[in-house]
């Protein structure tokens, strides 16, 4: 603010007709900057949505994997039973579940970041 109030001090004390013209430059920075402002809000507050809404996708995912490994894991139990095959079994599901998220994770990630 001093910078800008000493210019126009020795404007009006050097070259009055230029005031119009000074005004002018300082009030289109001054809506430029506005803009700037509000387009950088809104900027914002989209990623605030989408990092929300993965939040939200990411622990429905982590759910269903629970849900899912649960799953894999009785079904495993019933048809092996206790035998050493159930334990070499279980690092197979979750590998292939691993895999079926992070795919889902990327389609979800470029999908989000084309709009």
């Amino acid at each position: 603010h001093e910078q800008a109030a000493t210019l126009y001090q020795n404007i009006s004390l050097t070259e009055p007709r230029l005031i119009p013209q000074f005004e002018k430059v300082i009030i289109n920075f001054t809506k430029e900057i506005k803009q700037q402002n509000s387009e950088m809000e809104n900027l914002a507050l989209a990623i605030k949505r989408a990092q929300d809404q993965a939040s939200m996708q990411l622990s429905e995912m982590e759910e269903e994997m629970d849900q899912r490994i649960q799953a894999a894991e009785k079904k495993t139990h019933e048809q092996v039973g206790h035998s050493f095959n159930y334990i070499q079994y279980r690092p197979k599901v979750w590998t292939h579940l691993l895999i079926q998220r992070v795919v889902f994770i990327f389609m979800t990630m470029n999908i989000v970041a084309s709009h």
